[in-house]
């Protein structure tokens, strides 16, 4: 899952390298609401903000992915996992939620470096409406995903 996450961070790269050659200098949307676009700037200030955007979202999913999952013990209080007694009884039960838990924050890595990707060629190209649309799928999206995190990935082997 690490290179589906990595192939993500450079498909939002690459997506703002183009946006860069697309975007005129200035007249920019930076925000946009229910009503169209309410904020504008330069295409310098928005490729800016959206990098560390992505910088920020990149370091804070692979400290959290590659270092810290791995680091934190399954008993310890700042691990919310469904079943944890279950996953905590064996070392080998333990060593398997890891990784599943770090398999999981890579994908939902990749899955926020794709949608923040559109929304950023939504915002400047498409009507307020479908790029609202387009945020409210996601949500859901996420939602129903951390649904079937709770109630079915880490549901214990013996559970029915």
């Amino acid at each position: 899952m690490r290179g589906v996450f990595w192939s993500s961070v450079l498909l939002y790269a690459a997506v703002l390298v183009v946006l860069w050659f697309v975007l005129p200098a200035d007249g920019v949307v930076l925000h946009s609401g229910l009503s169209g676009p309410d904020r504008w700037g330069s295409r310098g200030e928005f490729i800016t903000v959206m990098a560390a955007v992505g910088a920020g979202l990149t370091v804070l999913v692979d400290v959290i992915a590659s270092r810290l999952i791995s680091r934190v013990a399954i008993t310890s209080p700042m691990v919310n996992l469904p079943h944890k007694a279950w996953w905590s009884a064996t070392p080998e039960r333990s060593a398997r939620a890891q990784r599943m838990m770090t398999a999981d924050c890579y994908v939902l890595g990749a899955g926020t470096m794709v949608f923040v990707s559109l929304m950023a060629v939504l915002t400047q190209f498409a009507d307020p409406w479908i790029a609202l649309t387009t945020a409210g799928v996601g949500v859901l999206a996420l939602l129903g995903w951390s649904v079937q995190l709770m109630t079915r990935r880490y549901r214990p082997d013996n559970a029915a």
